[in-house]
């Protein structure tokens, strides 16, 4: 059965409302007080990293949709329409809305942290930026697609055990800004993703308090 999964630690954001879905799945809310595992050397931002990247290693799921806390599903059918396509593919995603490439993407973070963007400095402040972008530039993978992981529907199976496993271990490598490594890592290993080109007919987002 798929699981919808999301997390609020910290109370970053809220958790919002959905409709009946049209297919049978199972529900996961994670908090501060219900963690699958304690989590002391990871800060919020990682705990809900884990419980995003990391899921296949605490639920038995057949497949995974997650949402980030300040998504809000309006579609009945939400469910239904990202895990459908994973028949044929290993993950259902949308490209990022504003932006096209990850090297667009890290110039646009490192330039305006440069200029003292309070918002960006106080989520990445502390991340190897400058060091993620090297990393994509030198391996030729800064005009990958972007995805934004704010939604994601994924099958658990070995292959992409193995992308999301990696993807955890070079977002603690390097930055916790995880959607320009998921295009590397997603490529790297040759999974199949789809872009839900629907997903503004599904839900809403809302933006981040924090």
């Amino acid at each position: 059965m798929t699981c919808l999964l999301t997390a609020n630690i910290g109370s970053i954001d809220p958790i919002q409302g959905m409709p009946r879905q049209t297919v049978d799945c199972d529900f996961k809310y994670y908090n501060d007080s219900n963690l699958p595992y304690p989590m002391p050397n990871l800060d919020n931002r990682l705990k809900s990293k884990y419980i995003k990247m990391q899921s296949h290693k605490f639920l038995s799921s057949d497949s995974i949709v997650w949402i980030d806390g300040r998504v809000k599903i309006i579609s009945k059918s939400f469910v239904e329409a990202f895990t459908e396509p994973l028949n044929d593919h290993d993950v259902v995603i949308f490209k990022h809305p504003e932006r096209i490439t990850i090297g667009e993407e890290m110039e646009y973070i490192i330039g305006n942290m440069n200029k003292g963007n309070h918002y960006l400095l106080s989520r990445y402040g502390n991340q190897q930026m400058e060091k993620e972008y090297e990393l994509y530039k030198s391996s030729g993978a800064a005009d990958l697609s972007l995805y934004a992981c704010t939604i994601f529907a994924r099958n658990v199976n070995e292959k992409t055990n193995a992308v999301f496993n990696d993807w955890w271990e070079k977002c603690l490598q390097y930055s916790y800004f995880d959607q320009t490594m998921f295009s590397f890592v997603s490529q790297s290993l040759k999974i199949k993703v789809l872009d839900m080109k629907e997903w503004v007919k599904q839900v809403r987002i809302n933006k981040h308090l924090v």
